[in-house]
């Protein structure tokens, strides 16, 4: 039970730091190729994923599921319209569509109907959707891989080497 507490306190969390960062970015605090959003985002579909692994509920599955594909779709949207978009940050898309694309296939296998030619009909489609489903993953997973190869990296952070605390929400005043 405290477990599933705390998950559905992050998601909480996560659905208002969402909330916290329309907030900012209304003010013109945002960065220009929408990092921070497609961070939160992805953040967010992950809490909900985690919700739906720990419910128990068939409606509330796919319901959990839908909302992580919308935050992902919603962080897919920003990051490939800002002006230079990041490939680390459309490489970190692709590797959360891959995942919620893989757990959602698992997840949605329905029982096979009772008659044999029925079931080996059933189990037929199933497969093939499911094969489907993985191909569209791994083509996910190549694309997450040509992002972070296009991707420029550097050296650190100069914020790495500040022996700092930084608060939070930083140092606006």
């Amino acid at each position: 039970l405290p477990q599933a507490v705390r998950i559905w306190s992050a998601r909480r969390a996560m659905l208002r730091s969402l909330w916290d960062y329309q907030l900012q970015a209304e003010s013109g605090c945002a960065h220009d190729a929408f990092v921070d959003l497609v961070g939160i985002c992805c953040d967010a579909a992950f809490a909900e994923v985690r919700a739906v692994l720990m419910s128990r509920s068939k409606s509330w599955s796919s319901l959990g599921l839908e909302r992580a594909r919308i935050q992902l779709q919603r962080s897919r949207w920003a990051a490939e319209r800002a002006y230079r978009p990041d490939a680390r940050a459309l490489a970190a898309i692709c590797l959360h569509r891959g995942e919620l694309m893989r757990l959602a296939s698992a997840a949605v296998v329905p029982s096979a109907p009772p008659s044999s030619l029925a079931a080996r009909s059933h189990r037929r489609q199933r497969d093939q959707d499911l094969r489907a489903s993985f191909q569209e993953t791994l083509q996910l997973y190549d694309r997450a891989a040509e992002h972070l190869k296009s991707a420029e990296w550097k050296q650190s952070h100069a914020s790495l080497n500040e022996a700092s605390w930084h608060p939070p929400r930083g140092h606006i005043r």
